[in-house]
C-alpha cells in the first residue's frame, strides 16, 4: 500500500505540471506538446551529482539497519541523444548511488525533461542491481527506481534542485520493504 501511495503522489505531481503553460528552458527545443506541457528534445549530455538521505520516512524490514537513515550520494549520466523511435522525447540514463551503510545501487533508465518556465521537472524510471552492504535489505538484488527531480535552470544550462526517489523490487522478491530518498542535486550540461 505504501508503494502505491508514492506512485500516486509522483503521478499527481506530473499531472499538476501539465496544467502549467511554459516555454522551454534555454538550450533545448521542445519537440512534443502534451496538452500545455512541452517535452524537451535532444540536448547536451548531462552529469548529475546529488547528496542526501537514504531510507527516509516510515520504514519496514527486519534487518538491524532497516530503520536507519544514512547519508547517500548519487552520480548519474543522462544522454542528450534521444532516439527517433522514442519520438525524441525520452532519453537513456545510467547512474550509481551509495549510502554510508555500504549499500550500492547501479541502474539504467529512461528520463524526460518537462520545462516549466526556468524550472525543469525530470521524471526517471530505471532498473538495476542492489548490494545492501551493512545497510537495509531490500529483498533481493534486482530493484526498480522511480525518481522525480525539480530543478531551476540557470542561463548557462546548469540546474540546481531536489530529487525524490523510491527504490523497491515491485514484489518480485519474497520481501519488498522499499526505501525513499531525498537529494540536493547539481545537474551540469556537457557542451
Amino acid at each position: 500500500m505504501r508503494n502505491e501511495a508514492r506512485v500516486t503522489a509522483l503521478v499527481a505531481v506530473a499531472a499538476l505540471t501539465s496544467l502549467i503553460f511554459a516555454e522551454p528552458a534555454s538550450g533545448q527545443q521542445a519537440v512534443h506538446d502534451i496538452g500545455p506541457v512541452m517535452v524537451l528534445g535532444p540536448g547536451p549530455d548531462r552529469v548529475i551529482v546529488g547528496l542526501g538521505a537514504y531510507n527516509i520516512g516510515p520504514s519496514t524490514g527486519h534487518t538491524p539497519h532497516a530503520h536507519s537513515t544514512p547519508a547517500m550520494a548519487e552520480i548519474e549520466y543522462r544522454f542528450g541523444w534521444k532516439p527517433d523511435f522514442l519520438g525524441q522525447a525520452i532519453g537513456p540514463a545510467a547512474g550509481l548511488l551509495a549510502n554510508t551503510d555500504g549499500g550500492v545501487y547501479g541502474y539504467l533508465g529512461v528520463y524526460a525533461d518537462l520545462p516549466v518556465g526556468n524550472f525543469v521537472i525530470t521524471p526517471l524510471a530505471g532498473a538495476g542491481g542492489y548490494h545492501e552492504g551493512d545497510g537495509k535489505d531490500l529483498g533481493g538484488i534486482f530493484q526498480f527506481r522511480l525518481a522525480l527531480t525539480g530543478a531551476y535552470q540557470f542561463a548557462d544550462g546548469i540546474r540546481l534542485g531536489l530529487r525524490l526517489a523510491h527504490l523497491s523490487n515491485a514484489a518480485i522478491h519474497a520481501e519488498n520493504p522499499g526505501e525513499n530518498e531525498i537529494l540536493l542535486i547539481l545537474d551540469v550540461p556537457l557542451w
